[in-house]
Protein backbone atom coordinates (compact mmCIF):
# COMPACT_ATOMS: atom_id res chain seq x y z
CA UNK A 1 0.00 0.00 0.00
CA UNK A 2 2.95 2.30 0.68
CA UNK A 3 4.13 2.27 -3.00
CA UNK A 4 1.03 2.90 -4.17
CA UNK A 5 0.61 6.11 -2.51
CA UNK A 6 4.30 6.51 -2.94
CA UNK A 7 3.40 5.96 -7.03
CA UNK A 8 0.11 8.12 -6.67
CA UNK A 9 2.38 11.38 -5.19
CA UNK A 10 4.99 10.82 -7.93
CA UNK A 11 1.89 10.96 -10.36
CA UNK A 12 0.18 13.71 -8.88
CA UNK A 13 2.99 16.09 -8.14
CA UNK A 14 6.49 15.21 -9.91
CA UNK A 15 5.34 14.66 -13.68
CA UNK A 16 2.67 17.56 -13.93
CA UNK A 17 4.42 20.03 -16.24
CA UNK A 18 4.26 23.84 -14.40
CA UNK A 19 3.91 25.15 -17.91
CA UNK A 20 2.98 24.36 -21.28
CA UNK A 21 4.51 25.58 -24.82
CA UNK A 22 2.80 28.30 -26.09
CA UNK A 23 1.90 29.51 -22.69
CA UNK A 24 2.33 32.92 -22.04
CA UNK A 25 2.70 34.60 -18.79
CA UNK A 26 3.62 38.85 -18.10
CA UNK A 27 6.66 39.87 -15.89
CA UNK A 28 7.63 43.35 -15.05
CA UNK A 29 5.82 44.98 -18.26
CA UNK A 30 6.70 42.07 -20.76
CA UNK A 31 4.60 39.25 -22.14
CA UNK A 32 6.18 36.27 -22.56
CA UNK A 33 5.65 32.76 -24.56
CA UNK A 34 7.38 29.85 -23.91
CA UNK A 35 9.01 28.26 -26.91
CA UNK A 36 10.38 24.61 -24.82
CA UNK A 37 10.14 23.62 -21.52
CA UNK A 38 12.74 21.31 -22.54
CA UNK A 39 15.05 23.70 -23.26
CA UNK A 40 13.42 26.17 -20.76
CA UNK A 41 13.44 29.49 -23.35
CA UNK A 42 11.16 31.82 -24.00
CA UNK A 43 10.24 34.95 -26.13
CA UNK A 44 8.84 38.26 -25.55
CA UNK A 45 5.54 38.87 -27.65
CA UNK A 46 4.38 42.24 -26.27
CA UNK A 47 5.73 45.20 -24.26
CA UNK A 48 3.05 46.76 -21.82
CA UNK A 49 4.88 49.04 -20.12
CA UNK A 50 4.44 52.90 -20.09
CA UNK A 51 8.31 53.55 -19.26
CA UNK A 52 10.54 55.40 -21.78
CA UNK A 53 13.35 52.78 -21.57
CA UNK A 54 13.23 48.71 -22.15
CA UNK A 55 15.71 46.25 -20.56
CA UNK A 56 15.12 43.05 -21.73
CA UNK A 57 16.68 40.29 -19.58
CA UNK A 58 18.50 37.40 -20.60
CA UNK A 59 16.42 34.96 -18.12
CA UNK A 60 13.25 35.35 -16.26
CA UNK A 61 11.58 32.93 -13.96
CA UNK A 62 8.20 31.93 -13.86
CA UNK A 63 6.86 29.34 -11.11
CA UNK A 64 10.56 28.33 -9.82
CA UNK A 65 11.88 27.74 -13.16
CA UNK A 66 14.19 29.80 -15.13
CA UNK A 67 13.61 30.64 -18.95
CA UNK A 68 16.51 31.84 -20.82
CA UNK A 69 15.19 34.95 -23.27
CA UNK A 70 16.24 33.97 -26.57
CA UNK A 71 14.12 36.18 -29.05
CA UNK A 72 11.72 38.67 -29.65
CA UNK A 73 9.11 38.73 -31.89
CA UNK A 74 5.35 39.89 -31.93
CA UNK A 75 1.45 38.84 -30.91
CA UNK A 76 -1.36 37.73 -33.69
CA UNK A 77 -4.92 38.93 -32.82
CA UNK A 78 -8.03 38.76 -34.58
CA UNK A 79 -8.94 41.71 -36.28
CA UNK A 80 -12.24 40.48 -37.87
CA UNK A 81 -13.74 37.83 -39.89
CA UNK A 82 -15.01 36.73 -43.19
CA UNK A 83 -16.67 34.49 -45.12
CA UNK A 84 -13.99 32.23 -45.27
CA UNK A 85 -12.89 32.56 -41.33
CA UNK A 86 -11.32 34.51 -39.02
CA UNK A 87 -8.95 37.95 -40.34
CA UNK A 88 -5.39 37.71 -37.99
CA UNK A 89 -3.18 40.41 -37.79
CA UNK A 90 0.56 40.38 -36.43
CA UNK A 91 1.91 43.44 -34.27
CA UNK A 92 5.87 43.43 -33.55
CA UNK A 93 6.35 43.28 -29.54
CA UNK A 94 7.01 47.22 -29.15
CA UNK A 95 4.38 47.97 -31.26
CA UNK A 96 3.14 51.43 -30.01
CA UNK A 97 5.31 51.51 -27.32
CA UNK A 98 7.04 55.05 -26.78
CA UNK A 99 10.46 53.52 -26.18
CA UNK A 100 13.30 55.65 -26.32
CA UNK A 101 16.10 53.16 -25.29
CA UNK A 102 16.29 49.48 -25.32
CA UNK A 103 18.73 47.28 -23.85
CA UNK A 104 19.00 43.50 -25.76
CA UNK A 105 21.16 40.96 -24.02
CA UNK A 106 22.89 38.98 -26.88
CA UNK A 107 21.47 36.00 -26.14
CA UNK A 108 18.20 37.82 -27.54
CA UNK A 109 17.64 37.58 -31.22
CA UNK A 110 14.77 39.95 -32.94
CA UNK A 111 12.23 39.39 -35.69
CA UNK A 112 11.68 41.78 -38.73
CA UNK A 113 9.54 43.96 -36.72
CA UNK A 114 11.46 44.45 -34.09
CA UNK A 115 14.39 44.99 -36.40
CA UNK A 116 12.33 47.82 -38.13
CA UNK A 117 11.34 49.11 -34.46
CA UNK A 118 15.40 49.44 -33.83
CA UNK A 119 15.90 50.75 -37.07
CA UNK A 120 13.11 53.36 -36.38
CA UNK A 121 14.86 54.05 -33.08
CA UNK A 122 18.42 54.41 -34.27
CA UNK A 123 17.29 56.58 -36.75
CA UNK A 124 16.31 59.38 -34.13
CA UNK A 125 19.07 60.64 -32.47
CA UNK A 126 17.95 61.00 -29.49
CA UNK A 127 16.87 57.44 -28.79
CA UNK A 128 19.12 54.12 -28.43
CA UNK A 129 19.03 50.36 -29.25
CA UNK A 130 21.66 48.62 -26.77
CA UNK A 131 22.68 45.35 -28.04
CA UNK A 132 24.52 43.51 -25.01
Amino acid sequence: MKKFYLFLFYIIFITQPSKSEGTTFILDNLQYKIISEIDKTVEITKYLGQESSCIIPSFVKENNIDYKVVSITGYTYQSGSSFSGPIYDYEGAFFSARLTSVIIPPTTTLSSSCIEYSSYLLGNTENEVNYG
